[in-house]
C-alpha cells in the first residue's frame, strides 16, 4: 500500500484496503458529500506520467458518460498531491476471476455473464471507449448480474521504464525495447498495459487498438467460463506470447463435450480464427510428407481426434492426396465424409493418386500457356462464392448476374437501387469478387447507421489533434478500400452537405483527411446502393444532381422479392439449409408452407424471409415445418379459416378423379390430414391453459365434454 495515501482525500474517507497491482491500487471510500460508498483508485507514479492531463480528462469523461447497467460507472477524477486517483461505482460481489478458482460454470450461466458483458462492450465502444484490460478480476458478478470495472483505465496509463518485458503480479507490461523488437510500437514511445493470458496479438504488438482487442478478451473470457482453463497456455511467457500470435487453440468441446456447435463459433471468430471447411491439421500432414493420408475414421484417430478442425467438423472418413511436382507437394486433393466411418477404401486411394498426377500434368500445362487470363484462379473462386449466395432463377436476376459479370473489371461507378434487405451488398460483393480487385479489400459503410457528425471523418480519415480526442491519426475508410472497393450503402440517406465532399472525391479521387493540410489519393472504385430512388430525391432538392449522375454510371435494380414470387420456393430451400447445418438439426418444409410464403408479400424482402426460416428452424421441434408454425403476419386473420384459394390441397383436389378408389383416397387423406391439425390445435390451446380442460374448452368455444370427445377422437 502507498505510504503517502491519507485517510481522507479531498471530500472521500477511504474506509477499506481492496487490492493492488501494477496500475496502481483500490480502497473502498466514503463520499462525505453524497453520503454514498464509492471505489477509489489511485494509479502508481510507476505506471502513469502525468503530462497529458487533457488527454486523461478526455478519457474520463468518455467513460462517465458510458451510463449502462452492466458497466461500474466513473465519477469523479481529480489529483492528490500530484497524484492522480479515478472515483468509480462500488460495487458489492465477487469477481469472475474468484468463481473461476471453483471450475467451469454451467452453460446458462456462462452464456448469460457472455451476453452481459458483451452489452456492456457495445455500449462502451458506441461512446468510442475501448477497455483494453477485460479479464476475470474485472468482471464483478453482483446482485443485479455483472459490472464490468476499469474501463478507460488502461488507455489512462504510460510506462516509464522503457527497457523491459517484466511481470508485475498479474499484469504484464510491454514497452519498446532492443530486445522485443517483434513487440515494438510504431508510434515512438507509446507502451501498452494489460494481462498476458487476455491480452489481444494487436496488443502484443504494441499496434493500434480499436474494440477488436476487446472482443478478443472477451473470447479468451468466455472459453475460460465454458472449458475450464484459457485457450492459449504455455509454461513460459515468451510461449504464451508465441501461442497468442500464432497459435491454434484446441476447441471446447474438447474440454466439454456439451458445448454448442454456435458458441464455439462465435468464440472462434472473437479470437479472430478462421472458420473450417476442411482440416487443415490433415492437409498439413499431407503437404508435410508427401505421402497420401487415409484414415478411416479421423475423430477416433491417435494423431488427429483432438485437432481442432477434426473436432469441429466431426470427421470420420478423410483421404487426401498430395499433388507433387518435381518430387515437391505443390497442392493436395482432398476429399471426406463426416457421417460415415471407413468411406473410403485402397481402390480409392489408388483412384485419388492416378487423378492426381493427371491433375499435375495439366495444371503444369496451363502454368507454360501464354495466354494471360486476367485475374487468378482464387480471384475465380472467390467470385463463386460471391454468385453463390445470390439465389434465384427469375429472369431479372439472371440478366442482373450477367450485367454484373460484364461489368467487373470495368471502372464505372455502379449505382444499385432496391428496396431495404433485397441484396444490395451480395451483389456489390459479387462485383468486387468477380474482378481483378478481388484480391484488395472490400469496404462496406452505411450512410444510414453514422451520424453526420462523425460521417466525414469516418469516411475520409483524421489527423492526430484534428479534434478533442484524436490522440492518434486514423486511416478512414477510403483509405482502408484502397486498390479495392468501397460500398457506400444507403447513400441516399447521406446529408447534403456531406455530398459535396463525396462528389469532389469522385471528381478527382483525392480527399483531405480531417485536420490534414495535403490532399491524398487513393484507387478505389465506388459501388453506392440506395433503397429510395435517387432521381426522385435529386428532383426534390434533397439530393445533389451533379452527385446522382457521378453514382448513376451504370445503374442496377434489384428487384424486392414480390416481384420473384418464383425465387421464393429456392430461398426457403438455400436458407433451411443453412441455418439447420448451423443448429446440426435435419429439417424439411410441408408443401403447404412454401404455398402460404409465396403468397405473402414480404415488405422486408429477403432478409425478411432469412429471419422467419432462421426462427423456424431454432424453435423447430419436429422434423419438419407445418403450416401451423409460420408466423401470424405471414399465415393472415383468415389462415384459421382455409379458402379454397389459399388452400394447401388445391392441387390435389382440382386433379381429375380416376376412379372411385381414387376418390375414396384421397377423402380418407384430407380426413386424415384435418383430424391432425385439429389435434395439433387442441394441444396448442391447452399448453396455452396450463394443462386446465375447462379453460381450453371455453377458449376453443365448445363444451368440456365435447372436447373430451375431440381429444378421443383425434388420439394417435
Amino acid at each position: 500500500m502507498m505510504d503517502s495515501i491519507k485517510s481522507r482525500v479531498a471530500h472521500y474517507e477511504l474506509l477499506e484496503f481492496l487490492g493492488a497491482g501494477a496500475m496502481g491500487e483500490a480502497h473502498k471510500a466514503l463520499d462525505l458529500r453524497l453520503g454514498r460508498e464509492v471505489a477509489i483508485k489511485f494509479v502508481t507514479s510507476a505506471a502513469v506520467i502525468i503530462n497529458s492531463d487533457r488527454r486523461l480528462i478526455e478519457e474520463a469523461r468518455a467513460a462517465a458518460r458510458v451510463n449502462h447497467p452492466n458497466i461500474a460507472t466513473v465519477y469523479d477524477l481529480n489529483q492528490e498531491n500530484g497524484k492522480l486517483y479515478i472515483v468509480m461505482e462500488y460495487v458489492e460481489g465477487r469477481s469472475l476471476s474468484t468463481r473461476l478458482e471453483e471450475g467451469p460454470l454451467s452453460l446458462e450461466e456462462a452464456i448469460d455473464i457472455s451476453i452481459r458483458i458483451a452489452d456492456a462492450l457495445n455500449a462502451a465502444h458506441a461512446s468510442g471507449l475501448i477497455h483494453c484490460d477485460l479479464k476475470p478480476a474485472n468482471v464483478m458478478l453482483c446482485r443485479t448480474g455483472i459490472k464490468v470495472l476499469d474501463f478507460g483505465l488502461a488507455k489512462l496509463t504510460s510506462i516509464e521504464d522503457k527497457g523491459r518485458l517484466c511481470d508485475e503480479g498479474h499484469e504484464l507490461v510491454l514497452s519498446n525495447s532492443a530486445d522485443t523488437t517483434s513487440l515494438e510500437s510504431e508510434s515512438e514511445g507509446d507502451g501498452v498495459t494489460g494481462t498476458l493470458a487476455y491480452m489481444s496479438p494487436e496488443q502484443l504488438r504494441a499496434a493500434s487498438l480499436d474494440a477488436r482487442t476487446d472482443l478478443f478478451s472477451a473470447g479468451v473470457l468466455i472459453y475460460e467460463m465454458v472449458a475450464g482453463r484459457r485457450p492459449f497456455e504455455a509454461d513460459r511467457k515468451r510461449g504464451l506470447i508465441g501461442s497468442i500470435l500464432n497459435g491454434e487453440p484446441p476447441p471446447m468441446s474438447a474440454f466439454r463435450e456439451d458445448t454448442p456447435l454456435e458458441l464455439e463459433r462465435i468464440v472462434r471468430k472473437a479470437l479472430a480464427l478462421e472458420e473450417y471447411s476442411l482440416s487443415r491439421s490433415v492437409l498439413s500432414s499431407v503437404l508435410r510428407n508427401g505421402e497420401a493420408l487415409l484414415l478411416e475414421d479421423a475423430s477416433q484417430d491417435p494423431s488427429f481426434s483432438q485437432e481442432a478442425s477434426v473436432i469441429q467438423l466431426q470427421l470420420k472418413s478423410v483421404l487426401a492426396v498430395p499433388l507433387v511436382f518435381k518430387q515437391r507437394p505443390v497442392g493436395a486433393i482432398y476429399i471426406e465424409n463426416s457421417t460415415q466411418a471407413a468411406a473410403f477404401d485402397e481402390s480409392d486411394r489408388l483412384l485419388l493418386e492416378l487423378a492426381s498426377r493427371l491433375a499435375v500434368f495439366y495444371l503444369h500445362q496451363a502454368r507454360l500457356l501464354p495466354v494471360e487470363l486476367g485475374r487468378s484462379s482464387r480471384i475465380f473462386f472467390d467470385s463463386s462464392k460471391a454468385s453463390r449466395e445470390i439465389v434465384g432463377r427469375d429472369p431479372a436476376i439472371g440478366k442482373l448476374l450477367e450485367k454484373v459479370s460484364r461489368l467487373a473489371d470495368s471502372m464505372a461507378t455502379v449505382l444499385i437501387e432496391g428496396e431495404s434487405g433485397s441484396g444490395k451488398e451480395l451483389v456489390a460483393r459479387a462485383l468486387h469478387y468477380q474482378s481483378s480487385r478481388a484480391d484488395r479489400p472490400f469496404v462496406a459503410i452505411n450512410c444510414a447507421a453514422i451520424p453526420d457528425s462523425l460521417f466525414e471523418s469516418e469516411l475520409f480519415g483524421y489527423e492526430k489533434g484534428a479534434f478533442t480526442g484524436a490522440l492518434e491519426r486514423r486511416a478512414g475508410r477510403l483509405e482502408q478500400a484502397n486498390g479495392g472497393t468501397l460500398f457506400l450503402d444507403e447513400v441516399n440517406e447521406l446529408a447534403y452537405p456531406l455530398q459535396a465532399k463525396l462528389l469532389r472525391f469522385l471528381q478527382s479521387n483525392e480527399f483531405d483527411r480531417l485536420g490534414g493540410k495535403e490532399s491524398t489519393r487513393v484507387d478505389v472504385r465506388v459501388v453506392a446502393a440506395a433503397s429510395k430512388n435517387l432521381k426522385s430525391l435529386s428532383e426534390e432538392g434533397r439530393f445533389q444532381d451533379a452527385l446522382f449522375y457521378r453514382l448513376n454510371v451504370v445503374p442496377l435494380r434489384l428487384p424486392p422479392l414480390r416481384e420473384r414470387k418464383s425465387d421464393i420456393p429456392l430461398l426457403v430451400d438455400w436458407f433451411l439449409e443453412k441455418f439447420a447445418r448451423v443448429y446440426g438439426v435435419t429439417l424439411r418444409c410441408d408443401p403447404e408452407v412454401y404455398d402460404c410464403l409465396i403468397e405473402y408479400s414480404f415488405p422486408g424482402n429477403v432478409r425478411e424471409l432469412e429471419n422467419i426460416i432462421h426462427r423456424l428452424v431454432a424453435l423447430a421441434e419436429h422434423d419438419s415445418i407445418r403450416l401451423g408454425d409460420l408466423p401470424a403476419e405471414v399465415l393472415g386473420v383468415e389462415t384459421q379459416r382455409v379458402s379454397v384459394a389459399r388452400d394447401p390441397y388445391e392441387r390435389l383436389l382440382k386433379r381429375p378423379l380416376k376412379d372411385l378408389e381414387d376418390l375414396r383416397n384421397r377423402k380418407e387423406a384430407v380426413d386424415r390430414i384435418f383430424s391432425e391439425r385439429e389435434r395439433e390445435l387442441i394441444d396448442r390451446v391447452i399448453n396455452e391453459c396450463g394443462g386446465s380442460i375447462t379453460r381450453a374448452a371455453q377458449q376453443l368455444g365448445v363444451h368440456r365434454i365435447t372436447l373430451h370427445k375431440m381429444l378421443n377422437r383425434t388420439k394417435s
